[in-house]
């Protein structure tokens, strides 16, 4: 198959994609079913909220570099979580109090799992520029906790 080929099929695809829209559209009430299922998938966790981010004071000083880390931190369900995202993609974090728990950094489609230890402190690398959102299970039980997205 040929690039030629490939492009063929895409306009095929999306001509097709067109009329099936125009002729069979997708009900309104599936639509609403399915963003209402969507939104349930994060019923266990508890949105913490920003209390921290060190590009707010970098804007308000005039000096911005893209080659810093960024720091955050996030407050929720008894729980604080810091964070510092650096270029390069590495990523290093703590939480307060500390406890070991299961940390999730969400990117996109794909996800990176990671493990905070009995001083709450955790690190991973290879992350991918661009946005993404931090969730943090505790180990002991507690309320989980997830990050809005952000770009990082």
């Amino acid at each position: 198959m040929t690039p030629t080929d490939l492009e063929a099929d895409e306009q095929l695809l999306a001509r097709l994609a067109r009329v099936a829209g125009a002729v069979d559209p997708v009900p309104a009430e599936v639509v609403a079913a399915a963003s209402g299922s969507y939104a349930w998938r994060t019923v266990d966790a508890e949105l913490a909220e920003l209390v921290y981010d060190s590009d707010d004071e970098r804007e308000l000083v005039g000096v911005r570099s893209d080659g810093d880390a960024r720091q955050l931190t996030f407050q929720g369900a008894g729980l604080t979580l810091e964070v510092e995202v650096a270029p390069g993609g590495s990523l290093v974090g703590q939480l307060v109090p500390p406890q070991p728990a299961a940390i999730e950094v969400r990117h996109g489609p794909t996800s990176t799992m990671l493990r905070a230890d009995h001083l709450g402190r955790f690190a991973g690398a290879g992350i991918p520029a661009g946005p993404l959102s931090v969730w943090c299970r505790p180990q002991s039980g507690g309320t989980a906790i997830a990050t809005d997205w952000l770009l990082a």
